[in-house]
């Protein structure tokens, strides 16, 4: 699944991790970091990584990139401010995450 959300749907973007939050909670996920020259990744829980999205996102550059422990779900949510159409993105895939995020209505966003 990849969405784009218009700069007038900043506010409805920035629920989706909070959305997410419930139904990933405590799933073991590696949180790909590019900023750091010490550390390329963090071993946190899913939950942990939803609830600081915007955080993060903010200190590491422009995205939020995770991946489930086993490597078969991903989660990448990318702003780009020059982009008035497509301000922000959601990318989600393997089956898991995938049911989770339209059980939340993200899929029909």
């Amino acid at each position: 699944m990849r969405i784009f959300f218009s700069r007038d749907k900043t506010e409805t973007a920035l629920r989706i991790p909070d959305s997410l939050d419930s139904s990933m909670a405590d799933e073991p996920v590696v949180l790909w970091l590019k900023q750091s020259v010490e550390c390329g990744a963090v071993i946190l829980t899913a939950r942990q990584v939803l609830r600081a999205c915007e955080a993060i996102r903010t200190l590491d550059g422009d995205a939020v990139s995770m991946l489930s422990e086993d490597r078969t779900q991903g989660f990448i949510f990318d702003k780009n401010d020059d982009d008035a159409n497509e301000t922000f993105e959601l990318s989600v895939w393997g089956s898991r995450w995938f049911v989770a995020a339209t059980t939340c209505g993200i899929a029909a966003s």
